[in-house]
């Protein structure tokens, strides 16, 4: 194997002489310069290298000689001792021969001698039968052959004898090897110690060559980058010289973000915009420098503030020019398409909107809602006046007369903008339905009033919403009125467990008598005194009463129907009330109880009954109602049923001897006996108040026109009034 390099590495350095004390040359160098010393040790490492090849070379081949010519002599030997062994008789190379191929049938055999054979298969014949066990190598060894050659042309007396001369030739092989190893072994033992010697120092000078190798690459690599760095730092400062040349030019490049914030958070965002678009132009020329990205990084930072500060801006109450400016910034921005800043501006619009209808406080239902009502009112009509303004393309009204225009350059967004307003007066009208649902209000007429003027301000941008206003009224007068009716026949019932059959006042006038002559007017509704005789009847009237002049304040003619069901549905529990007290208490009537009894009847039938009629045909006149339903479809509310009337779409008054006729089943001829004594007065209690025949109609989802409104109103607030008692009250009598 060749020898490992080994590399020396200089210990000492001297211009002079070496040191005595010195023990390796190679440990020190006396040259000037350490290049000279690395080219010398080069040379030398390379030379030693070079001869120790060598002599590695020929030892090896000495001892792979050695090795075989002591494998062939102890084949030599094997074999000699196979062809004579002791005791054996000699046979000759015939007989051997001939004997090996010796077969039965003599006549056909033929003798088979080794001078017919080619010279060849002689060779290989004898070296299979001399040495069956040799190694395959051994056919192309010179000296094998050779020696095969010779013994081929020995005769059988020699081939005897050449194992024996073998021996012999071997054995003063091992005497002579002996006898030199015995008179050369000082030579030897010198010779291994000076090639142990050799060996070590070049193995500590292959050490210290490839030392100084390793660190010359490293002085080269230093150098090297020396160089490199000395370039870099010229390069630079070359640039430093080329950049303090134009010091004041960068100065105002490096200020833009600074100055670009200073503008964006003082409002002056004109400035910031040209201040954007000077760096977008500067980024494109040198984008490939680094300080310009982070120039231009720092801008759109300042740009994102900027669009923050503009959204704000729009979520604020502002008024329309400003509006125009906020929203040409954004524009010329260009971070958001025109979709997306139509979208953006109903956002912040919303959001300010939203914020402002929360600050209203909710303490009062009546006073919440009149401000909720004039807020969204005044705040939409303004946003959607900004929207326009900024705008214009999305209004339907506009007309583009340019041809130039295709189809799809005409294209609008008006689907998001009337999407917003329908979002938004779904949300009025969610806000007050909740808010009349959920609390009694008295003043419904004003809030009816303030939400069709909203709805006929939005008319005018085509989102009329008074239909849907009609019917949220409508439901909710409906459930209050419902609630008060169900009340008083509650409290009816309630009444006549515990009632006793008494004559607590008697009545100054005729007892029917409720049609009387008033100074400022023809007729005055005045309800019967008849009625303050019977305490439950005078309650029940007051509650009704309190109902009827709830409903006159807002009289949505839709409210018709529902109302007199409800009315005639109340009237038919009265009347059931009235007869179950009859069969829990005819067993005890005294005379007097029964013809107190006979007098309540008779007054529930032509008195209560026929004022209440006439009552409600003051609040809704039939000829108004009925052409309403004739021209309208039928408006109901969640629960209500449908009855004949509603069905056939008529409004007629109610029917009291129909509804009065199961008291009547009672005491019939007691009660036509009082109806007979009674006969004038009470043919007065069937009389109606005259139907307005002039009165215009209500259109459908309106209340009662202006005029016939104002004029019912005073004639309610003047004919129609609860029942009092002036001369005496007692505890069951709850007298308003």
């Amino acid at each position: 194997m060749p020898i490992v390099k080994r590399s020396i590495e200089p210990i000492y350095v001297s211009r002079n002489k070496l040191p005595k004390d010195t023990k390796l040359e190679l440990e020190c160098t006396s040259t000037l310069t350490l290049a000279g010393v690395i080219l010398q040790l080069s040379s030398l490492s390379k030379h030693a290298e070079t001869l120790f090849g060598e002599l590695f070379t020929e030892a090896s081949d000495l001892g792979v000689r050695f090795g075989k010519m002591k494998d062939r002599m102890e084949n030599l030997n094997s074999r000699m001792e196979k062809m004579n062994p002791e005791g054996d008789e000699e046979v000759g190379a015939h007989e051997i021969t001939l004997k090996k191929f010796r077969s039965r049938q003599n006549a056909k055999q033929q003798i088979l001698s080794r001078a017919t054979l080619p010279p060849t298969l002689q060779l290989e014949s004898i070296s299979s039968w001399l040495m069956p066990d040799k190694p395959t190598s051994w056919h192309v060894e010179p000296d094998y052959i050779s020696y095969l050659q010779e013994l081929a042309s020995y005769s059988l007396s020699q081939m005897q004898e050449e194992p024996e001369r073998l021996r012999q030739d071997r054995a003063q092989l091992d005497a002579d090897t002996q006898n030199l190893a015995y008179q050369n072994y000082r030579t030897f033992i010198l010779t291994a110690d000076c090639s142990s010697d050799i060996l070590t120092q070049f193995d500590g000078v292959n050490f210290h060559l490839d030392s100084i190798m390793d660190r010359s690459t490293t002085v080269k690599r230093l150098c090297s980058e020396f160089v490199q760095r000395s370039a870099e730092v010229d390069e630079k400062r070359q640039k430093n010289s080329l950049v303090l040349t134009k010091h004041s030019e960068l100065l105002e490049v490096l200020e833009i973000p600074q100055v670009m914030e200073t503008c964006v958070r003082n409002g002056y965002y004109e400035e910031a915009l040209e201040l954007s678009h000077h760096v977008q132009r500067l980024s494109s020329r040198l984008n490939h420098i680094p300080i310009m990205q982070g120039i231009a990084r720092d801008v759109s930072n300042t740009m994102e503030l900027m669009q923050s500060q503009l959204l704000q801006l729009l979520g604020t109450n502002i008024q329309l020019p400003a509006c125009l400016k906020t929203i040409g910034y954004l524009r010329r921005m260009g971070v958001f398409e025109e979709g997306e800043l139509r979208i953006k501006f109903l956002q912040t619009r919303n959001c300010w909107l939203q914020q402002t209808l929360s600050a209203i406080p909710s303490d009062d239902p009546y006073t919440y809602l009149g401000k909720l009502i004039e807020t969204s009112r005044v705040h939409l009509f303004d946003i959607i006046t900004q929207y326009r303004g900024i705008f214009p393309n999305d209004d339907p009204s506009i007309v583009m007369t340019s041809s130039e225009y295709t189809h799809e350059s005409k294209r609008s967004y008006a689907h998001v903008f009337y999407g917003w307003i329908t979002c938004k007066v779904g949300e009025f009208l969610r806000a007050l339905e909740k808010m009349l649902s959920s609390h009694y209000i008295q003043r419904l007429d004003s809030l009816l009033s303030q939400s069709m003027y909203f709805g006929l301000s939005f008319s005018r941008i085509g989102a009329d919403f008074r239909p849907m206003l009609v019917n949220i009224f409508h439901r909710t007068l409906f459930k209050t009125l419902s609630g008060h009716i169900n009340s008083a026949s509650a409290d009816l019932r309630d009444s006549m467990k515990n009632y006793i059959l008494t004559l607590p006042y008697q009545a100054s006038q005729p007892p029917a008598a409720y049609f009387q002559p008033s100074r400022d007017s023809g007729k005055t509704l005045a309800p019967p005194q008849s009625l303050l005789q019977f305490t439950p009847l005078a309650r029940y009237l007051n509650q009704l009463l309190a109902t009827f002049n709830e409903v006159k304040q807002c009289p949505l003619i839709s409210l018709a129907l529902p109302f007199r069901y409800a009315l005639q549905c109340s009237i038919s529990d009265m009347v059931q009330t009235i007869r179950e007290f009859d069969v829990r208490e005819r067993s005890s009537y005294s005379e007097k109880e029964k013809e107190l009894f006979v007098q309540f009847c008779y007054l529930t039938i032509y008195d209560l009954i026929p004022y209440l009629s006439s009552a409600l045909l003051l609040i809704f006149p039939i000829d108004i109602v009925n052409e309403f339903l004739s021209r309208t479809p039928c408006v109901m509310s969640a629960g209500e049923d449908f009855t004949p009337e509603k069905k056939n779409r008529v409004y007629v008054p109610l029917k009291s001897e129909e509804l009065g006729e199961p008291l009547r089943e009672l005491y019939v001829e007691e009660i036509h006996q009082k109806f007979r004594e009674l006969g004038r007065l009470s043919q007065q209690s069937l009389e109606t108040i005259p139907v307005h025949s002039s009165l215009p109609a209500a259109s459908p989802g309106e209340a009662i026109p202006s005029q016939v409104k104002h004029e019912d109103t005073h004639t309610q607030s003047e004919h129609i009034t609860e029942l009092t008692n002036p001369v005496e009250s007692t505890p069951d009598n709850d007298s308003t």
